[in-house]
């Protein structure tokens, strides 16, 4: 850590406003963030016409007869190197099968893909009702059966998923050792 001089603050004062401060870190051999972190403290501000074109400048144009686009774009027709064909199937990172069922490019590739075990719940059963959702009766989610699929209400899986489920003595047991693993960590952080 290097103190400023009061040479390298007149010099900052007056490049400042109409350079960059990677610039000017370049030209006072310091650290672009350090330039920053020294003009926030002086109350430097740039200049009103600092990184605008300045009068009389000419953009660039592409000579007649070729394109402003790179030769990499994707022409008409290309698919991406990750582009999968409709009815391929992949399993997320917690494990649920999804099948891609739309090659519309129009929207987010996430609504291309739909889960597996509510594509076969809706099959035999219908629409899935709002504020419901498809538990697996086995927890196995790979067993996509129409018999190992039950629809419960969120109430009733967050009931079925919380720790009061468990005899009173197993559920201070947990407890405790969420506050030991709590303790830990933020032993480990401040050693850190």
């Amino acid at each position: 850590m290097r103190t400023w001089t009061p040479a390298e603050d007149r010099t900052l004062r007056v490049l400042y406003p109409e350079f960059s401060a990677r610039h000017i870190a370049q030209v006072l051999g310091r650290t672009k963030a350090a330039v920053k972190g020294r003009t926030n403290m002086l109350g430097l501000r740039k200049s009103a016409n600092s990184g605008r074109f300045k009068p009389g400048h000419v953009g660039y144009v592409a000579p007649k007869g070729t394109r402003n686009s790179p030769r990499t774009e994707f022409k008409k027709g290309n698919k991406p190197q990750t582009w999968v064909p409709i009815g391929s199937e992949t399993t997320d990172r917690e494990g649920y099968l999804k099948r891609k069922v739309s090659d519309d490019r129009t929207k987010a590739s996430r609504f291309n893909w739909r889960f597996v075990h509510r594509m076969v719940w809706e099959e035999h059963h219908g629409p899935i009702p709002r504020g419901h959702k498809i538990v697996f009766r086995d927890g196995n989610k790979q067993n996509i059966v129409i018999e190992n699929l039950e629809l419960v209400t969120y109430r009733e899986a967050m009931r079925r998923n919380t720790i009061q489920r468990y005899p009173a003595d197993l559920v201070q047991t947990m407890q405790l050792l969420g506050k030991v693993r709590k303790r830990i960590k933020r032993t480990e952080e401040k050693a850190a």
